[in-house]
């Protein structure tokens, strides 16, 4: 019927009618055009579909994603537009050209940089691809991801592949023994070609994203920090409590323990201050401790299911609460885990002895200038 109505309207083109029924069927001619349309996609795109949909989805993606709320537009990205579809292409679809998976990357990087209205440095993007749990935004990196997916794909998939395959026949994978190659030559040999487990092959491109992220921050100071780092936190998260205006000084991203995520705010009584000498006089820390029930009084419905709410309170003499020494014990404990260094208590905990003495003596000033102030006015 097309043919007729429309193939002599113009003799120097040819017309093809496309042709698809609503329960999949088509014609000969429109299947055959199809595969014609997909194989030009592919000599487009390198033989790749990650750069083909990085150039197209992407930029898609901008033209929506910007003129919605920003956290909204991230939460898009990571987890409905971006990486699910990155991990299906690259587990399925293996690519040894690391100029390909690069431009991939910077589609992704463009995208993020034009969403969020920033630019962003090579030792900034490379934090950005990195998991949460190490301190990054989890964005990931197509050339770091794609031998690892594909590798873990594959050996996942043997069995599966024996069971189809005639078993007459010894059939020898030689690209993915390509691909193991390169992955080895970069990673060691560390991991066996058996292994179905991603986790496994991407923990060593993981490990030196972040040595390298490391090298990029040149002080002893942030590397310190960053190692140190190893929980994500937002600082006074907004929406944690329904009611009111609270909100704690900060939030873990990222579990604390036992599945549930950490709040916690930080109160610095005065051991001396009137609401509190009557109970300091007669027992060390008390007044640490009054601050500690107020807190969990103040934020009670941060203790829940999915959340733990953690008052820090440490009196100007230097006095705590058994709970905040509980804490600054833990997190000691974890920051050693981390770096590795044992003396990282005596480090945090001299460090929170000095900043109290430096804001003491900014308090203790503050109040002789004024007393002097008063008394020169007076005298006058």
């Amino acid at each position: 019927m097309k043919m007729k109505k429309y193939g002599n309207a113009l003799p120097s083109m040819e017309f093809l009618p496309i042709c698809i029924e609503v329960l999949g069927p088509m014609d000969p001619n429109t299947l055959k055009f199809l595969k014609a349309i997909c194989k030009m996609i592919s000599v487009r795109s390198g033989g790749s579909r990650e750069l083909f949909f990085a150039t197209n989805h992407i930029s898609c993606l901008l033209q929506r994603l910007n003129i919605i709320n920003k956290h909204d537009a991230m939460v898009l990205l990571l987890q409905a537009a971006f990486l699910p579809r990155l991990v299906y292409f690259l587990r399925t679809s293996p690519l040894l050209d690391v100029s390909i998976l690069n431009s991939f990357d910077d589609h992704l990087r463009d995208a993020f940089q034009s969403i969020f209205n920033i630019k962003l440095d090579q030792k900034n993007w490379l934090q950005g691809t990195l998991p949460i749990c190490v301190g990054g935004l989890g964005l990931g990196s197509a050339a770091e991801l794609a031998p690892s997916a594909f590798l873990a794909s594959a050996a996942a998939t043997v069995a599966l592949q024996d069971l189809m395959l005639p078993g007459d026949v010894i059939y020898v994978d030689n690209f993915r023994l390509q691909v193991y190659d390169m992955w080895r030559a970069t990673n060691g040999d560390v991991v066996a070609l058996e292994n179905p487990s991603q986790k496994h092959w991407i923990a060593p491109c993981l490990n030196r994203s972040v040595d390298r992220w490391l090298q990029l921050n040149g002080s002893a100071f942030d590397k310190a920090r960053i190692m140190a780092a190893g929980i994500p936190v937002i600082k006074e998260p907004m929406g944690l409590i329904e009611e009111g205006a609270f909100r704690p000084d900060g939030y873990t991203i990222t579990p604390w323990a036992q599945g549930r995520s950490l709040a916690w705010d930080v109160t610095i009584p005065h051991t001396m201050a009137d609401r509190y000498i009557g109970y300091t006089s007669v027992e060390a820390g008390t007044a640490a401790l009054k601050a500690s029930d107020f807190k969990n009084e103040k934020y009670v419905s941060l203790n829940n299911l999915s959340k733990i709410f953690q008052p820090i309170c440490i009196e100007t003499f230097g006095p705590t609460d058994k709970h905040t020494s509980l804490f600054i014990n833990e997190l000691t404990r974890k920051i050693v885990n981390i770096t590795g260094d044992p003396n990282e208590g005596n480090y945090l905990k001299q460090t929170l002895s000095l900043l109290l003495q430096k804001f003491n003596s900014f308090c203790i000033l503050d109040g002789a200038a004024r007393y002097l102030t008063v008394r020169d006015q007076g005298h006058r």
